[in-house]
């Protein structure tokens, strides 16, 4: 039986990819800034490549919300850090960058949370 790979799905490998290659640059980063093994961006990265590979949907509700939670606080704390710059204008690029990862990774934890919904109970 051949299934039909869905344009939902294809999101949902995206958002995959973009957590995986997260902690990926997350786990290189810090190895070669510090020579040391960093325990949390290895989880992350065991986590969504074995949910890679399972495509558990109740997995994806629980790490969408996870990560939702996490998005938001990356956000607030990268917006604190960002708005003494903001106030003068010298916002430069890097600055840009840091309050549009926690921005991306909101919306990619959406589409986690919502393929619960949206995978479930598809035709």
């Amino acid at each position: 039986m051949k299934t039909r790979i869905l344009s939902y799905q294809v999101l949902v490998y995206i958002a995959y990819g973009f957590y995986f290659l997260l902690g990926l640059s997350w786990f290189i980063i810090s190895f070669l800034n510090g020579n040391s093994f960093n325990a949390t961006a290895f989880f992350i990265l065991a986590i969504f490549g074995v949910q890679m590979y399972y495509k558990h949907l109740l997995t994806n509700l629980i790490m969408g919300i996870l990560s939702l939670l996490l998005s938001i606080f990356m956000l607030l704390q990268a917006l604190s850090s960002v708005l003494p710059a903001a106030k003068k204008g010298q916002l430069a690029l890097f600055d840009k960058l840091i309050v549009a990862m926690p921005v991306v990774s909101i919306f990619m934890a959406g589409i986690l949370i919502f393929s619960f919904l949206k995978l479930n109970f598809k035709d």
